[in-house]
């Protein structure tokens, strides 16, 4: 089997940046480049030299598809997993990281490796994974996935020394290897004011709560019958609830659905994922599966009832559909929660880096994308930029704009509105990032505004920390120490108060008036 020429070119890079003394890799490339593929041939010309290769990898359908493409390599291995029977022998082993970490950690398995190759490697940055850097800290490492953040929205950087990109989702799809996405966003999208945020992403109880509705679900059912009908569909559901109800609304209407979730066993997600691959039921409903390892081409609809703060979660899901296959020449996106809204058009490039950092998002905001997309106004399609919508035709206005979410539905807004308001979001992180009553005087003298701002900003920024301490004693020493306050200052609100204004008034005295 010969890789593709951008599968050598990766290939080439890794080993040049092991060239240069570093030792772990990170491999950059979209769902549906192969990345499975680039590492066993780098494993079986490893396997060929005699090194020993450990791949590890997070789920059990993941590990029957790596060892799959090992046997039609050629390549001898042994597997560590659960109840299933080793063989040490080998010098390649393909590993479960629950069970791989478990052993070793108990030292029940002593395993040397050369090179050690880590499916899916925007989870490395768990406790498992992170163990294994250590226990193997002289191997060279191989971390591959298509979106190197975590689910956190954080970089790889602490785990890995160096990045190799390989082609962009466009470029696949130019190469025939993906298909284009048609992206659509119903008019009237969830709102989600009022979820708030947990581990970085929505609120799962909330979210349920607002999904949740059958007012929802009749919306899903209508707008894929008018965009995808009969197209092998993934749907991607917040709950185990949520699952059954939209199952059970899609076969009402007369269509065969199903649902999975991590409380089936792996012959049952297998048995519904292959119904769904031949055809016997066209949708299947999932609750945090389908998300990764899943190639099933033939799925031409992917329906997201997901809402993520996660950029990862949202590529793996959408790149569920992106797989090509005979007579497939493009995938349908529906929308329904603004994923695309937070994290931009599924084939639009992206700036991918090791230290890449994300903002912690509040209860009633959102994130928005870079958004280098058009939206029509006629038949709602997301799009990226092009003259005239490539669904119903309509000419796109040639005057740039951007997009932006206010009281749950969108407005449009020019180019020179959106540098207004990015301007004063500037201008409130600078306020935000001022840490005593000198910064304040001077942004206000600068700004021209007037002495009672200056105590308005100082009594909500000290107060607002002093109720972050939540009565930890070291905290409020820690506070006290900070802020120049005597311990009877925070004895009560109207004594911190009293402290407050002092200090406003002492500090204001020494200035000249505003």
């Amino acid at each position: 089997m010969k890789p593709r020429e951008y599968q050598l070119k990766l290939e080439y890079n890794i080993k040049q940046g092991y060239s240069k003394g570093n030792k772990r890799a990170l491999m950059v490339s979209p769902t549906g480049s192969g990345k499975t593929f680039t590492f066993t041939y780098m494993a079986h010309k490893s396997w060929k030299l005699g090194k020993k290769v450990v791949v590890i990898c997070h789920k059990e359908s993941i590990l029957d598809q790596i060892s799959d493409t090992f046997n039609v390599f050629g390549i001898p291995h042994g597997i560590i997993k659960g109840m299933k029977k080793k063989d040490l022998s080998q010098p390649v082993q393909i590993c479960s990281v629950q069970t791989l970490t478990r052993r070793l950690a108990a030292g029940k398995l002593s395993l040397d490796a050369d090179l050690v190759i880590m499916d899916e490697a925007h989870h490395a940055a768990a406790g498992q994974w992170s163990y294994l850097f250590d226990y193997f800290k002289g191997a060279y490492f191989l971390g591959a996935t298509a979106t190197p953040c975590r689910l956190d929205g954080k970089g790889l950087g602490e785990l890995f020394e160096f990045m190799v990109l390989g082609p962009s989702v466009k470029e696949l799809i130019g190469l025939g290897n993906l298909v284009m996405p048609k992206v659509f966003r119903p008019a009237q999208p969830i709102d989600l004011s009022q979820v708030g945020t947990s581990m970085g992403d929505f609120n799962k109880r909330e979210l349920a709560i607002a999904v949740n509705k059958a007012k929802i679900t009749g919306d899903v059912i209508a707008n894929w019958q008018d965009k995808a009908k009969g197209l092998p569909t993934v749907v991607f559901c917040t709950s185990i609830d949520h699952c059954e109800q939209v199952t059970h609304e899609f076969n009402a209407a007369g269509y065969k659905a199903s649902w999975v979730d991590g409380s089936m066993s792996s012959e049952l997600i297998a048995k519904k994922l292959k119904q769904l691959s031949n055809g016997e039921i066209t949708v299947l409903c999932s609750c945090e599966l389908i998300s990764e390892g899943t190639d099933i081409p033939a799925i031409g609809c992917a329906i997201l009832l997901r809402p993520t703060h996660s950029l990862s979660l949202y590529l793996q899901q959408v790149g569920r559909a992106l797989r090509p296959c005979e007579g497939k020449e493009h995938c349908i996106i529906l929308d329904h929660v603004d994923n695309f809204q937070r994290h931009g058009h599924p084939a639009q490039d992206r700036e991918w880096s090791l230290d890449m950092d994300k903002k912690k998002v509040r209860k009633g905001n959102t994130e928005e994308a870079d958004l280098k997309v058009s939206e029509c106004k006629h038949c709602y399609a997301v799009f990226l930029p092009a003259a005239v919508c490539p669904e119903c035709g309509t000419p796109v206005e040639k005057k740039e704009r951007v997009l932006t979410k206010v009281d749950g539905e969108l407005k449009e807004v020019t180019i020179e509105e959106a540098q207004k308001i990015e301007e004063k979001k500037q201008k409130r992180m600078q306020v935000g990032r001022a840490g005593s009553l000198t910064e304040l005087y001077d942004i206000a003298e600068e700004r021209g505004y007037k002495r009672g701002w200056i105590l308005h900003k100082f009594r909500v920024k000290v107060q607002r920390e002093y109720d972050a301490c939540k009565g930890d004693k070291n905290k409020i020493v820690k506070f006290q120490n900070y802020w120049e306050l005597m311990q009877w200052d925070t004895v009560s609100k109207q004594a911190l108060e009293r402290a407050i204004t002092k200090k406003y008034n002492t500090f204001m005295s020494l200035k000249p008036k505003l």
